[in-house]
């Protein structure tokens, strides 16, 4: 979604920088963004005070609820899909490609459900 939104509005964003709180993708917040979701996926109660202190810092309170609600959302669905099976969309195969090889998502567990 970035990669095409970042086309149809002229923006060129870096797509690791989507996986990485030290490259700046060119999201406005990006690095302040990635490292509170990656916090929230780790152990640390202290890192995850700490960056999201950071976005709120940066960002405002709307911002640090948004973010928390879609990370909850989508780990939700990442966690339903997998325990399914329910592979990636024959059709977003090869239009993912280049993405899913820049940000190692084919190394991913989830990724046996697809036939790449």
């Amino acid at each position: 979604m970035l990669r095409e939104s970042g086309k149809m509005s002229g923006q060129n964003y870096d797509l690791k920088g989507a996986l990485d709180p030290n490259i700046e993708s060119g999201v406005e917040h990006g690095v302040a963004l990635v490292s509170f979701t990656r916090a929230i996926t780790g152990k640390s109660t202290a890192e995850l005070d700490a960056a999201r202190n950071e976005l709120l810092a940066v960002a405002g309170s709307a911002a640090v609820a948004t973010a928390a609600l879609i990370a909850a959302n989508f780990s939700l669905l990442d966690r339903l899909a997998n325990a399914i099976g329910i592979s990636l969309d024959d059709m977003m195969v090869k239009p993912s490609a280049d993405i899913r090889e820049l940000l190692g998502i084919n190394a991913y567990p989830s990724a046996a459900n697809t036939a790449l």
